[in-house]
């Protein structure tokens, strides 16, 4: 039987789970922006597939990473040098 079979499971299972939240910034004040940015980009890949499956291409790696960098792009550099900042 797992761990969640008992309640007292599940609340160690919930306490593990917030730890690992924790440990990437995510708490109940910016958890929705990290949901609602997977979401839409979820969102976008099913498209995606859906136009790109007759062509056979891989939407996500052949249109969708290489033309949104990760680096050279403004605003997510900003994003890293705060974050650099934040840690140290």
């Amino acid at each position: 039987m797992s761990d969640y079979a008992t309640s007292s499971g599940k609340e160690s299972g919930i306490k593990q789970g917030i730890e690992v939240l924790r440990e990437r910034s995510i708490d109940e004040s910016n958890a929705y922006l990290y949901v609602r940015g997977h979401n839409l980009y979820d969102i976008i890949v099913y498209i995606g597939k859906r136009c790109c499956s007759q062509q056979g291409l891989s939407f996500e790696r052949d249109i969708l990473k290489k033309d949104y960098p990760l680096q050279g792009y403004e605003e997510t550099d900003l994003i890293q040098e705060d974050i650099s900042k934040i840690l140290g």
